[in-house]
């Protein structure tokens, strides 16, 4: 009996593709891909796929199994708030690494600190800021901001950057005024959005 590992070459090949490029963090992306046996290219019915998620210095792997046509589906759900340019490729369990077979953004904000708590005196003025925070590998752009549930004794302006730049950070700066002759004591939410889809909610208590 030999000492030596014996290494089994696998005998079919895969490829995976999503049909997702850019999405807000958070967003599970489908993927889809096919298994063929080496030599022939016939499709490779229920053979087990790995499919390999890359993402920074972190790989991930879901397991799938092909159909009756070679056919294989997963779906990849990230970590909450988790952003980045990824990349994707496929294999037989134990075969070398293919470069990658497609790639997929996920765009995402944080804000530090996540909610902001102000004194706002009688007919006063207090003004602040909160840092957004982009972990991702591109700029989230087109950035716009509201303010949801304020109440008529405040009034609230917003300056929002236009864009923060792929892992750093930018100001969003905001003006808050009583009406009152009388310390408020109120809430409001400020909405940050962009066309992709990226939502961050910032509560702010006055």
């Amino acid at each position: 009996i030999s000492s030596h590992p014996i290494h089994v070459e696998p005998t079919y090949t895969a490829t995976v593709e999503t049909s997702i490029e850019v999405a807000p963090a958070g967003t599970c992306i489908p993927v889809t891909g096919q298994a063929r046996y080496i030599g022939s290219g016939a499709p490779a019915p229920f053979k087990l796929v790995h499919v390999h998620i890359l993402v920074r210095e972190t790989e991930r792997i879901l397991a799938a199994v092909t159909d009756a046509d070679g056919v294989f589906t997963a779906e990849f759900c990230p970590l909450p708030g988790e952003a980045g340019c990824y990349e994707i490729f496929a294999t037989a369990p134990g075969a070398e690494r293919p470069p990658a077979q497609d790639t997929f953004i996920l765009l995402g904000l944080r804000a530090e600190p996540a909610a902001l708590s102000l004194m706002v005196p009688g007919l006063g003025v207090y003004s602040n800021s909160v840092v957004l925070v982009n972990p991702g590998c591109v700029p989230v752009d087109q950035l716009t901001a509201t303010v949801e549930n304020v109440l008529a004794g405040l009034e609230v302006s917003l300056i929002p950057p236009t864009s923060v730049p792929a892992s750093s950070n930018a100001p969003l700066r905001l003006e808050v005024r009583s009406l009152n002759d009388a310390v408020a004591t109120e809430s409001f939410v400020v909405r940050v959005t962009n066309p992709v889809g990226v939502v961050i909610e910032i509560p702010v208590t006055v």
